[in-house]
């Protein structure tokens, strides 16, 4: 009986983004490992990868809408009526698909910092934090959408990035020096509860298929405290690794100028090219200043403590700018500080809302 010695093997596909995309798969003695990428042969598991992702999309785009429309017997909340009043699936998933007459008017009280159309209405009403987003702010009504690009552009350091990774994402490679960057969707399909669908790429290379769900539970303390649960799974593009997370997000308002936010939960990260299936803590707190009557200041802190005991900080000092009713820009520099070194990032968020 022949044997088969397991051995390594690199195999490449084209991506629409980029000349190569790298993956490894290993042959196990006595079979072989059915290859997920490369060549001509990629194609039918490429895009199955894609149509997957697809009807999941459509899936939970056709859930928000039985929820847009179900009765108005609904459970009590603190929140104001919705924005708007008819059902329609697309308008109501879409907003951008509205007539310019039914689009919202934007009231005559404008509040101090950077916020877009519709949230200053929130109360009490908490800034989103740039690295580690929100699925909208939280509280936020019905109707309410925007898209927005976040990038990470590294400045050196002699981390390796392997540990930690600010956007939660499964990596293809390990490389320090390339961009990360990703486009994503946001709605908010009833008041309280968003649905966020995220495409991160590292350089041009689509790294992971990102939907999250996020639902306010309310507010406390004379309405200066706001809560909610964040959810996020986010498979790699061949669904063999995972990431998931499930956050307790809470913000307070100090009063007109200060506000804070913090999120505290757990990920987990698993599959083959997952050196071992590990498990963080994560601990986010941001604090924030509504300096101006159209800029926010704010600093952000990202830990994560691994099962193994390894952890990573990263700190974000940030601006915001609310340029337009519906144009906001968020920039700033992240130093994350690894077990193997110092990493810093210029980090850059444009918002659209609408």
């Amino acid at each position: 009986m022949s044997h088969v010695t397991p051995v390594e093997e690199r195999i490449h596909w084209e991506s629409p983004f980029s000349p190569e995309f790298t993956c490894q798969s290993v042959s196990l003695a006595g079979q072989r490992s059915v290859p997920y990428c490369g060549g001509n042969s990629s194609q039918p598991s490429r895009w199955a990868a894609w149509v997957f992702h697809l009807v999941l999309t459509v899936g939970l785009c056709l859930t928000g809408s039985s929820l847009i429309q179900a009765s108005d017997a609904d459970l009590e909340t603190d929140f104001e009526p919705p924005v708007f009043q008819e059902d329609r699936f697309l308008t109501d998933l879409f907003p951008f698909l509205k007539p310019a007459s039914r689009a919202g008017i934007r009231e005559e009280f404008e509040p101090l910092g950077a916020e877009d159309l519709r949230s200053h209405r929130i109360q009490p009403m908490i800034p989103e934090p740039m690295v580690f987003d929100l699925v909208r702010p939280l509280g936020e009504h019905r109707g309410a959408a925007e898209m927005n690009i976040l990038a990470l552009i590294p400045m050196g350091g002699s981390a390796s990035r392997e540990f930690v990774d600010p956007l939660g994402i499964v990596h293809v490679s390990k490389n320090a020096h390339r961009i990360e960057w990703a486009p994503e969707y946001e709605v908010a399909i009833r008041d309280g509860l968003a649905i966020e669908f995220e495409y991160p790429f590292e350089g041009g290379t689509l790294e992971a298929l990102k939907t999250a769900a996020q639902w306010t539970i309310g507010t406390a303390l004379d309405d200066q405290y706001i809560h909610g649960i964040q959810a996020i799974v986010e498979p790699s593009v061949d669904f063999r690794n995972w990431n998931l997370v499930l956050l307790y997000v809470g913000g307070y308002r100090f009063n007109d100028t200060w506000s804070t936010l913090f999120m505290l939960g757990g990920r987990s990260a698993t599959g083959p090219e997952v050196e071992q299936d590990r498990s963080e803590f994560l601990w986010n707190w941001s604090i924030f200043a509504d300096v101006r009557e159209h800029m926010t200041l704010g600093l952000e802190s990202n830990f994560a403590c691994s099962n193994d005991g390894n952890a990573a900080l990263l700190l974000t000092p940030q601006v915001h700018c609310e340029l337009t009713d519906h144009f906001i820009i968020q920039t700033g520099v992240a130093v994350g500080f690894e077990p193997d070194g110092v990493s810093p990032f210029w980090v850059l968020r444009t918002v659209y809302s609408f």
